[in-house]
């Protein structure tokens, strides 16, 4: 919410706050999202170190009853993660440039969440990330 402002006055410090804090208890759509803010703000060694991390998870059932979240929002975090992983392999931020493995997490974003894929498909292609 404070990263875009919904309901509150768009603030980053408290963005970051709220999102560091959510992804150390395990939420993983809060991983996704923290990953977002590191590659927006440019950060991005730590935006491919979480996004390599959050783009091995898999069991999405055991997830969800290992930290309380939905299944769709973990499916979620980890389409968030492994799009953002594939463009730091893509663009080489962060990582050694792979464009092989970059196409791999971009199929495997599709795969969690297609919905989410293509929304940050869309604003990479008009320049926003």
């Amino acid at each position: 919410m404070y990263e875009f402002g919904i309901g509150v006055k768009q603030d980053m410090d408290s963005a970051y706050v709220c999102l560091k804090k959510a992804s150390d208890l395990g939420n993983v759509y809060a991983m996704g999202n923290l990953v977002g803010h590191y590659y927006r703000r440019k950060l991005y060694t730590k935006a491919a170190d979480l996004a390599s991390r959050v783009a091995q998870f898999h069991d999405v059932p055991l997830l969800s009853n290992e930290t309380g979240c939905l299944p769709g929002y973990i499916s979620k975090g980890i389409a968030l993660g492994c799009f953002y992983y594939a463009r730091c392999l893509h663009e080489g931020h962060g990582v050694k440039k792979e464009p092989a493995d970059a196409q791999k997490y971009y199929s495997k974003s599709y795969q969690y969440d297609p919905d989410v894929c293509a929304r940050l498909q869309n604003i990479t292609q008009h320049g926003v990330i």
